[in-house]
């Protein structure tokens, strides 16, 4: 028993240490434009030379985070520009980032289509604090709405009371028209890191009791796990479940104990039925009630991201790569990947959503993909774990002669159709042992890859 225990408090040792010493990423919810003339960079020109101002200068406001471009009629309202080299940016309202915070990408998103014979090219442009950057990736549109994401990565940007941030794009191409009626952007930075105050004071009284109340919605049969940490503490430390409450939908109500410590940083976790991670949720408790009173805190409405993982994180180019994980019931799921490609799809009554993308299209090597979810009052999730999965190069056997991957009766049939041609080329094409002689040879050779 005496090895048990040290076995045990050197294991909680190691966790304490490795929370304490892991950065946790968080991203905004969809932020889109003020666009109200203000702030707003107004450049962007039509073909008529009328600039965007503050009458016409708006994007659609009718439409939802995550609504399809394609959904978008895009002739109420947007910019349109004719102009090489002009750009046109948005203000946007960042104060859901916690000051001191650092941010590391901006993802922009866009609804675009070309109007007019002339072909042009675009690129995202984001702005921060006037100092401006494209995106340095082409946007070539069509003559339909698309909808295209470009991440802006490497920022190294702390965030500040005056930070400004701006969103738009620039006309880099040919002089064609180029009509906008949507652009967002969602923006991850990591939490400032915690610095302890100097000690207080001692007046004589006693650090009390907090209970901390969560509610919200996670997955069915999901497990919620909260750490805390405080400026009195160097660790995170996981609160132990007073009382927990989850139901079949997935809404759940927790109650944890703790001391009334300063500045409490609490880090709420939830796990699927099947051990799948959401990632961190954190919320800041500030100050309670004075030393020695009870105290209580509660954070509602919490929207927990889906879950997500593959079947296999790797897969043969052409094969399809099956994405799954668990959302709250019956809500609509959207998953990205690589920031570029959108994919939509729904949880079922028990919360369990599954998607199968082939890979035909997708380069060899590593790939990203993430998941939110929106439920039926159009509430939206932040991001689920960004999860990676590989492609392999595509692999032809001499035998595959149709090159679909497979050997099998199609090709069969191939060979000996060619085997009984007078065609001298196409004979040579199941020359599988490159002797220059079709014969037995070439035969064996191709049962053997059959029968693999």
């Amino acid at each position: 028993m005496r090895y048990l225990k040290i076995f045990i408090i050197v294991n909680l040792l190691l966790c304490f240490f490795l929370l304490a010493n892991t950065i946790f990423a968080d991203t905004t919810t969809v932020l889109r434009p003020i666009a109200d003339g203000g702030e707003d960079k107004v450049v962007w020109r039509n073909a008529a030379g009328q600039s965007c101002n503050t009458v016409d200068c708006y994007l659609e406001v009718d439409e939802e985070s995550g609504s399809s471009c394609t959904n978008s009629d895009g002739d109420i309202s947007y910019i349109q520009n004719a102009f090489v080299s002009e750009s046109q940016t948005f203000d946007i309202d960042e104060s859901s980032i916690p000051n001191n915070s650092k941010i590391t990408q901006i993802d922009i998103n866009i609804c675009y289509r070309q109007e007019g014979p002339v072909t042009n090219t675009l690129q995202t442009r984001r702005c921060i604090n006037d100092s401006c950057t494209n995106s340095g990736t082409d946007i070539t549109p069509s003559a339909t709405y698309t909808e295209t994401t470009q991440s802006h990565t490497g920022l190294n940007i702390t965030k500040t009371i005056s930070t400004d941030i701006e969103i738009g794009l620039e006309l880099v191409g040919s002089a064609g028209r180029m009509r906008i009626s949507q652009i967002s952007a969602v923006i991850t930075y990591t939490l400032p890191p915690y610095v302890a105050p100097p000690p207080p004071t001692d007046t004589g009284g006693t650090i009390g009791a907090g209970r901390m109340v969560f509610a919200g919605q996670s997955y069915p049969d999901s497990k919620i796990n909260i750490l805390a940490k405080s400026s009195l503490k160097d660790d995170y430390v996981s609160l132990p479940i007073e009382e927990s409450t989850i139901s079949t939908d997935g809404n759940f109500n927790i109650a944890v104990i703790t001391a009334l410590e300063p500045d409490i940083l609490f880090i709420l976790e939830a796990e699927d039925k099947e051990g799948r991670e959401s990632g961190i949720l954190p919320f800041t408790v500030s100050s309670f009630s004075s030393p020695g009173e009870a105290s209580t805190f509660t954070k509602k409405d919490i929207f927990i991201p889906p879950t997500i993982d593959f079947k296999k994180r790797a897969v043969d180019s052409g094969d399809d790569i099956n994405i799954e994980g668990f959302a709250a019931p019956n809500n609509t799921v959207n998953i990205i990947i690589d920031n570029e490609l959108f994919y939509e799809t729904q949880s079922d009554e028990k919360g369990y959503y599954s998607f199968s993308k082939n890979t035909a299209q997708l380069d060899s090597g590593e790939h990203y993909a993430k998941a939110q979810q929106i439920d039926k009052s159009d509430r939206i999730s932040k991001f689920s774990l960004i999860k990676v999965f590989k492609v392999h190069a595509p692999v032809f056997l001499k035998a595959d002669f149709n090159k679909d991957r497979y050997i099998d009766i199609s090709d069969w049939s191939i060979f000996l159709f060619n085997w009984n041609s007078q065609d001298q080329a196409l004979q040579n094409t199941i020359d599988l042992d490159e002797s220059g002689i079709i014969d037995i040879a070439d035969f064996s050779i191709f049962l053997k890859e059959f029968k693999n």
